[in-house]
């Protein structure tokens, strides 16, 4: 789920918040139901995410790569919490923090949102 987690922290940072939760939303949902898991608590956290980098989008605009790689990270250990407490609210016990692969994450999209950035404004333009 972190390809599409990295898609939707993409679109948030690119066109804002609104869109970013419409986004959130539909790839939550629709990777809820291609993995099995129950599509309300994923539809959440991918909504959740998509809406809070959209509203810290404008200020990480020009910022250097590393402040974007520790908010990416932030992100991404924060949706892995959200998921987790909901499951384990509803389900089973138990906290499930992966800080590598939020680590990975947030590293492949701190070094490739530039170049992806300045490719949309190209074929907008």
């Amino acid at each position: 789920m972190k390809p599409t987690l990295l898609f939707v922290l993409f679109v948030s940072l690119k066109w804002r918040e609104g869109i970013g939760a419409l986004v959130g939303f539909f790839v939550g949902f629709l990777g809820a139901a291609l993995y099995g898991e129950p599509p309300g608590l994923s539809a959440f956290a991918f909504t959740l995410v998509g809406y809070c980098a959209g509203i810290v989008s404008p200020f990480l605009k020009d910022t250097p790569r590393p402040v974007v790689f520790v908010f990416v990270w932030l992100m991404l250990l924060g949706t892995d919490l959200v998921m987790s407490g909901c499951f384990s609210i509803l389900y089973r016990p138990g906290l499930a923090l992966r800080p590598g692969c939020a680590l990975s994450g947030a590293l492949v999209l701190a070094l490739v949102y530039p170049w992806l950035d300045r490719t949309f404004q190209k074929r907008r333009r």
